[in-house]
């Protein structure tokens, strides 16, 4: 605190307030002093006073003390603590409700193999059967993983033999693998429909022997394959199988099945299904869904911890989830199985809901049930403040459920409970019977009776919450925006190619059928990527580019090494310009190395070659040569044991690269046989080429993309991130000549391509993109990564006045501001399905979502090479607002958005409080229990609230007779505030469906009325200190 000290004479608790009991004192200062042996102890000198009490008759519960004190001028002054007060600690588990099957991620039982290998010659490899003249042969996992848990354990290895003539097929699954020279002899010719088994002994059907393409389709007998979860929308052309999951295909009505998000041992969750004591990711558990009942209703969850489902655990409301044979092993359970709808019908999906080992928050929301159905309740008794200290054998019962207005609490007996014991975790899962119980809102009010005491959550919001419904309908009060003038984001996408990081590679001059003896000494490059198309004529000392690779250098480009840049077409057509030197050239005239020895050893470096003797006999010697490239080196050979005579080679060719002509006591000779060429990029870029990446733009420039030394994006400010591997700059470059023009930032209006920007530019994602998309005069300046391969993008800017929407939570809730925002829809779900989910939202439009942990070990935000742009998020921050990542039709902050389509879209920002200068919208998603939306009305049954107007608060009934249209199973409701008092309202909203069936939604709201607030208070006392 500040200002003068004081000399304070005593210290005390005015009052208490429990939480939940509004307007009435818990305790006074009289309560404290007789009840809870209150006393204090003050220091004139030290200006403090101890204030002691008990908690004697304290319920279970939050609490909120007044505490004053005075002077020795008897002034006081009051202040407010905060308290929680626990017997046991009470609350649901957290809950896993991430995991989902879409409907899209079906599993096939047929795969694709084609064979490119040819074979039907008696001197070379595989073995064929007899008389086959004519075929192809390969070896495929059939699928590539058969992990029990770890992803990296390899599905054994086939081997396939393809006979054109007859198609006809040879199945080998008894070789190890790679050993390409398998016998196929004594097999038997299997034809379209016959059956094999694999290599890790699966049953498998020939489905058809396509000779033409080489081509054959199988079809597993034994069980389904799941499919790379990145690959979903593949799967019928590329089959990008991953695993075979062993199951009873006749479970499944439709014969099909879903894969679900794996789940996996957990240390955050405290999950441990195997009971090892390891908690990790690798540490996997395959889930599945079946339509056992009616096909394409998916009714019943599998959890194995092998892809062997023949033991899985059907996972049902009660039944616990572990692979261990202890049984103190912490299960988790599956709670629900909820079906949603998407956006569109690409993206139903069916999500799960798990329990953890981890004790959560109180209050939780456990989901929607229908009438008379059971419902499993999760509970968690620990210690207080505590909850990694389970109370074990302690008795939970629920026997009431709670029904919350505006008039408080009302008990809804159940007709039947029972009582549950805590496992030595402190978990129980209690059943419910909902039989009797109408439709509605409640809090599950959950008892527990330890060491003799009964005990209860602090209040009645601590418990867990349930709806009792018809139909799934979800609803929420808050104000409502529209966002229109919704534009398509189209952006240039262009393959690159990888800068050649420069090398010092040995040439040779027998190729093709070119013989050095019989020309001119022309060498050619034999290292990867540039094998017959670089070329060196050591009589004129040009470099020759072969572009078709024909061995006819009649055709090739000739470039003068000592002063031009060699220009080399890249595998997408992009021209990469090398800086070529070449030593070791003069050929035929042998060029020897001489390495004198000093004393038992001796080293020379010649031509960017470091010779170094290690022994030497004088008859025999060792030597160890390598490569010194200017950016690095690699060795070239290791002590090789050489005479007069021996060849050293390093795998560049037929020809020796080196021959040692002479070995003495004192010197060893070598000669250089053949030239070598020293490659690098063109183009400066200071060392950063193992990055950078190049493109044609075709209008006499290309774009080189790499990381700057001068620049300091995320990547390179991180300090957990040793890489420092992100493109952050553009260099354009002359495409014929290869010389420098200018340089750029990405994100910034590159002149020589009309302005346009390089938005996104990544080594692993080998593209380009650009765009000279504007919003509001600016220019987007950075595009994040999409899913799918899906570049359908949608972009928008407005405002809090376009909008018709706080955006921002002020003071001033009657005018709306003219500060942009800009919003950007893509594809952010990685399923295999090209959708608009998910939305960025910021006030400026960079969209790089991207922070970084600085020294302090504070998270920062940062747009490209600067700090992020637009103005803070609220008075006080330290750096500006960053984006917003947002599920499109899931609760988001600082809006939600409800409604998307290439047009527009509508926010809806949550709020249970209103001043009535903003009229609120109730937003209601009804759909039934299989996810189908449904369509109807809203009205309002009831409205009515205790209001205040400067006396004792008086009920209030407010009729509103309007009725509102629900399509597509959405709808809003708009609430005119402006006639309303300021008070406390209980709302009930009516959904009725087409059918006639119906539902009640009923919501709380507080008006605030800020002048009227003012007119009863009047001017307030100033306290003295």
């Amino acid at each position: 605190p500040t200002g003068s000290p004081q000399n304070l004479s005593g210290a005390w608790v005015q009052s208490v307030q429990k939480m939940g009991m509004w307007g009435t004192k818990y305790a006074t200062k009289d309560d404290m002093l007789l009840g809870n042996n209150m006393t204090s102890t003050c220091d004139g000198t030290t200006n403090n006073c101890v204030l002691k009490f008990n908690l004697s008759n304290f319920e279970q519960g939050e609490y909120e003390f007044v505490i004053a004190a005075n002077n020795s001028d008897g002034d006081i002054a009051e202040s407010w603590y905060w308290m929680r007060v626990e017997t046991l600690r009470i609350s649901v588990p957290e809950l896993m409700d991430y995991m989902i099957a879409r409907e899209t991620h079906t599993m096939n039982n047929k795969t694709k193999v084609t064979f490119s290998e040819s074979c039907g010659s008696d001197n070379d490899v595989p073995i064929e059967p007899n008389n086959i003249t004519n075929c192809k042969y390969g070896a495929t996992r059939m699928v590539n993983k058969i992990a029990p848990q770890a992803d990296w354990e390899s599905y054994n290895w086939t081997y396939f033999l393809l006979e054109k003539e007859n198609g006809t097929l040879y199945v080998n699954a008894s070789m190890v693998e790679n050993d390409w020279s398998v016998n196929f002899t004594g097999l038997t010719a299997l034809s379209e429909n016959d059956t094999f088994l694999d290599g890790a002994g699966n049953n498998w059907s020939i489905v058809e022997i396509d000779t033409s393409s080489n081509t054959i389709t199988l079809e597993v007998i034994d069980g389904v394959i799941a499919y790379n979860k990145d690959n979903w929308n593949d799967q019928e052309n590329t089959y990008s199988e991953t695993y075979l999951f062993n199951l009873d295909v006749s479970i499944s009505k439709s014969g099909k099945f879903l894969r679900a998000d794996d789940l996996e041992d957990n240390e955050w969750s405290n999950v441990d299904l195997d009971n090892d004591g390891v908690m990790s990711w690798d540490e996997r558990y395959y889930v599945i869904l079946a339509d056992t009942n009616i096909s394409g209703i998916y009714d019943t969850v599998y959890v194995s911890n092998s892809t062997n489902f023949t033991n899985a655990i059907v996972a049902s409301p009660g039944v616990p989830i572990n692979f261990s044979t202890d049984s103190d092993v912490n299960s988790i359970y599956l709670l629900k199985k909820k079906y949603n709808s998407g956006s569109s019908g690409n993206t139903n999906y069916y999500q799960l809901v798990y329990t953890t080992n981890n004790p959560g928050w109180p209050g939780r929301d456990i989901g929607i049930y229908q009438p008379n159905s059971t419902l499993k309740v999760p509970i968690y008794v620990t210690e207080p403040s505590n909850k990694s200290k389970g109370i074990e054998n302690a008795t939970v019962r629920i026997k009431n459920l709670v029904k919350f207005g505006y008039n408080g609490e009302t008990n809804i007996p159940l007709t039947t409970y029972v009582d549950v014991n805590t496992t030595n975790t402190g978990f129980a899962l209690i059943d419910v019977n909902l039989s009797g119980v109408l439709n509605g809102d409640y809090f599950v009010k959950v008892e527990v009776e330890y060491n003799g005491e009964n005990v209860t959550t602090a209040t009645i919001w601590d418990n867990p919450r349930v709806a009792v419904r018809n139909f799934v309908v979800r609803g929420e009060i808050g104000l409502k925006g529209l966002v229109d003038g919704i534009t398509k984001w189209d952006v240039d996408e262009n393959v690159t190619d990888e800068l050649w990081e420069g090398n010092l590679v040995h040439m040779d001059c027998n190729w093709g059928s070119y013989n050095c003896s019989e020309n001119n000494f022309i060498f050619s490059v034999r290292m990867w990527p540039y094998e017959d198309i670089l070329y060196y004529n050591a009589t004129n000392g040009i470099v020759l580019v072969d572009g078709d690779k024909d061995y006819n250098l009649s055709n090739a480009e000739p470039y003068n090494p000592a002063t031009q840049l060699v220009g080399v077409k890249k595998y997408n057509n992009n021209t990469e310009f090398l800086n070529v030197s070449v030593f070791g050239n003069d050929i035929g005239i042998s060029k020897y190395t001489v390495i004198p020895m000093n004393g038992s050893v001796g080293n020379i470096v010649d031509a960017f070659h470091n010779f170094t003797i290690t022994s030497n006999n004088g008859t025999n010697a060792n030597i160890t040569i390598t490569q010194l490239e200017p950016w690095g080196y690699w060795m070239f050979v290791k002590d090789e044991n050489v005479i007069i005579g021996s060849n050293i080679s390093k795998d560049q060719g037929p020809t020796p690269t080196f021959t040692v002509t002479n070995v003495t006591v004192n010197f060893v000779n070598i000669s250089w046989n053949w030239p070598s060429m020293l490659m690098k990029s063109g183009i400066d870029i200071q060392g950063k080429n193992k990055i950078a990446r190049i493109w044609d733009a075709g209008n006499g420039y290309s774009l080189i993309v790499y990381n700057s030394p001068l620049l300091q994006t995320v990547e390179d400010l991180d300090m957990n991130n040793p890489w420092k591997d992100a493109a952050d700059s553009v260099m354009v470059i002359n495409s014929t000549t290869g010389v420098f023009v200018d340089e750029y930032a990405l994100g910034v209006p590159i002149d020589e391509l009309s302005g346009k920007l390089v938005i996104r530019s990544n080594k692993w994602d080998e593209r380009i993109y650009l765009s000279d998309k504007t919003l509001g005069g600016r220019n987007i300046a950075s595009m994040p990564w999409t899913c799918d391969n899906n570049n359908d993008m949608y972009v928008v800017n407005f405002t809090e006045q376009s909008a018709k929407m706080k955006i921002k939570e002020t003071w001033d809730e009657a005018n709306f501001t003219t500060n942009p925002y800009y919003m950007l829809f893509f594809d952010g779900d990685c399923n295999g399905v090209k959708d608009v989910t998910h939305a960025l939202f910021d006030d400026d439009p960079v969209f790089d979502d991207k922070w970084y942990q600085d020294e302090y070990e504070q998270w920062v935000p940062r747009d490209g090479d600067h700090s992020e742009e637009g103005s803070p998020e609220w008075m006080g921050d330290s750096f500006n607002m960053s984006e917003r990542w947002m599920d499109i039709g899931r609760e988001n902050w600082p809006f939600t958005i409800t409604d998307f389509n290439v047009n527009n879209a509508t926010l809806f920002s949550f709020r249970d409080w209103s001043t009535k200068e903003n009229n609120l919208t109730l937003w209601v998603s009804a759909n039934d229990f299989e996810g189908k939306p449904i369509n109807g009305n809203i009205s309002v049954k009831e409205m009515k609230g205790m209001v205040f107007d400067c006396g004792p608060p008086q009920e209030q009934i407010i009729s509103i007779t309007n009725i509102e249209p629900m399509v597509d199973g959405v709808g809003y409701f708009e609430l005119d505030l402006g006639n309303m008092s300021m008070g406390d309202y209980s709302i009930r909203f009516e959904i009725t469906a087409e059918d006639g069936t119906k539902e009640i939604l009923e919501k709380h709201l507080w008006l605030d009325d800020k002048e009227a607030m003012e007119e009863c208070m009047g001017e307030e006392s100033t306290p003295k200190f």
